[in-house]
């Protein structure tokens, strides 16, 4: 009756240890691998870019990223190469280690798309995060702003995957893992943004992003990825 909204946790549910099984997810259908993939690589990338202060973090942000580039396309095309899915594995448990620095504005984008439009988390991710990336890139950065995008342009050059800017980078990869772009593809039209916009910068995500970004940020980049 206060009008305060509380939060709720339950510490006795949190796993005392995570067993990773690779032959569990073999049979994973391809669009699913890719999807959880991705959200795995956005949980390395936004925790690296969050603007905290956590260098073992971002060291495993870093490599999880690098093992995302190196075994998500042979897990997606080949379900059965228990070494790639291992590595993906890996790497999404290490996301979730590095994203103790938080996340940013591509999970703030995705939430609401998941929430309000029944879209798969990781699907939405995907959806959200080379709009984004293509928005802040021309964006004036500070030094260390700079070196954090070069560093992650890096990994990509490391995979073969080097193009003109960090978002075609990753649009080009995550088309070649099969994702279908365009959020009206998926069910959401350009009457859907300021709702989504609204939710989006509700959502608490966004405050760790690599820069600050306001509402209208937040819709212009849902309006890209339309």
């Amino acid at each position: 009756g206060t009008g305060r909204k509380t939060l709720f946790v339950a510490p006795p549910l949190m796993p005392d240890i995570a067993v990773l099984e690779p032959a569990l997810t073999a049979g994973l259908p391809p669009h699913l691998t890719a999807a959880t993939g991705i959200d795995a690589f956005t949980h390395c990338l936004e925790s690296y870019f969050a603007p905290i202060y956590n260098p073992m973090c971002d060291g495993i942000a870093l490599e999880g990223m690098r093992l995302c580039l190196a075994h998500l396309a042979t897990a997606v095309s080949d379900g059965g190469n228990l070494e790639a899915r291992a590595s993906m594995q890996i790497a999404a448990s290490m996301g979730a280690v590095a994203f103790q620095k938080d996340l940013g504005m591509v999970h703030s984008l995705a939430h609401p798309l998941s929430a309000k439009y029944d879209t798969h988390h990781g699907l939405a991710n995907a959806l959200m995060l080379p709009a984004s990336m293509i928005f802040l890139e021309p964006k004036k950065m500070n030094e260390e702003q700079q070196r954090r995008v070069r560093n992650v342009r890096d990994l990509f050059s490391e995979a073969k995957l080097k193009s003109s800017s960090l978002g075609i980078e990753i649009h080009s990869w995550l088309e070649k893992l099969g994702i279908e772009f365009g959020l009206k593809n998926h069910g959401i039209s350009q009457e859907d943004v300021p709702f989504l916009a609204d939710e989006a910068f509700a959502d608490t995500c966004h405050a760790t992003n690599l820069m600050p970004v306001t509402r209208e940020d937040l819709a212009a980049v849902y309006t890209a990825a339309l």
